[in-house]
């Protein structure tokens, strides 16, 4: 079992607190505790209170999802340096998933107990904590996405279920937001190059109908072929590596490409905008409001 200075390394070099200061890193490890979970064992529940966080320091853990109709779906697998739970830090409330490991497990166990004199001396373990709920509810919502793309129907988790985990997530966060002026970014902030700028619809249309730039759809290939701008490639995010290097189309990089998303995640076309310019394109800009907006002013999309 880990000792004192095993419990430090475990926090120091988790996803959650690898940036926070020595000295809030001293008083976590002070309340941290240690336990080791058997194989195939619950941790926690669905609907189970939660008393605080866990930091993965050796073997892994299954995060899975339960619908209104009792659905089970998994999420994601964890592994050591990994966390769960994070929300627990910050406000009470029920689990809105459930942990199950997959081998035998040591977790460093962060108690909500004695956290709020850290949270109150240490802003950066609520911004840091913050960070890591907006990445598990931006991860959430990606999964969403992937769902409805991929239509899944009973037995498996229904859109309707997610939208569901979606929202208890969402509304934990809230009510954090409302008690604390620190708040929590129910998004991560994605940061765009500088060369980078924003088209509105009207513009990005005149530029098409003259053939002045490329049109990037950064979407998953399933939204793509639904409908998207005529003549627009696709290269979605998770795919770009690859997919660009395969089209030939995107070799001009000093002719504009003006990069569109849709209202599910707008975060997207960012992504792929800022990969865009690292690949060394000059002239990168992204459709204000993506394929919605160009849709509103009644411009033409194509299956």
């Amino acid at each position: 079992m880990p000792g004192q200075p095993e419990i430090r390394k475990d926090i120091r070099s988790s996803r959650l607190f690898r940036d926070i200061s020595p000295e809030a890193l001293e008083k976590i490890a002070d309340i941290a505790l240690v336990q080791v979970v058997a194989p195939n064992t619950y941790i926690h529940q669905h609907g189970d209170p939660l008393t605080g966080c866990s930091i993965i320091s050796s073997g892994s853990v299954r995060i899975s999802a339960q619908g209104k109709k009792g659905a089970r779906y998994d999420l994601v697998s964890l592994g050591p340096g990994e966390s769960f739970a994070e929300l627990a830090l910050l406000t009470e409330g029920p689990a809105p998933s459930s942990a199950e490991t997959l081998e035998e497990t040591t977790l460093i166990l962060i108690p909500r107990d004695g956290i709020a004199p850290i949270l109150r001396d240490h802003p950066e373990v609520i911004q840091a904590v913050g960070k890591r709920i907006s990445q598990v509810i931006y991860g959430v919502g990606s999964t969403l996405e992937r769902a409805v793309e991929r239509k899944i129907s009973t037995p498996r988790l229904s859109v309707l279920d997610f939208v569901f985990i979606l929202g208890l997530s969402i509304f934990f966060a809230l009510g954090f937001n409302h008690t604390n002026n620190k708040g929590i970014p129910l998004v991560p902030k994605i940061e765009l190059d500088d060369a980078i700028s924003f088209v509105n619809a009207s513009d990005a249309y005149k530029a098409h109908q003259a053939g002045q730039a490329i049109f990037v759809d950064a979407m998953p290939s399933g939204f793509y072929e639904k409908e998207h701008i005529p003549g627009a490639d696709n290269l979605p995010l998770s795919m770009f590596d690859f997919m660009y290097d395969m089209s030939p189309s995107h070799k001009d990089k000093d002719r504009a490409i003006i990069v569109y998303g849709r209202t599910i995640s707008r975060y997207y076309d960012k992504e792929v905008a800022n990969k865009l310019v690292i690949r060394g394109h000059r002239d990168v800009l992204i459709l204000e409001g993506g394929l919605h907006s160009w849709k509103k002013n009644g411009y033409p999309v194509g299956p």
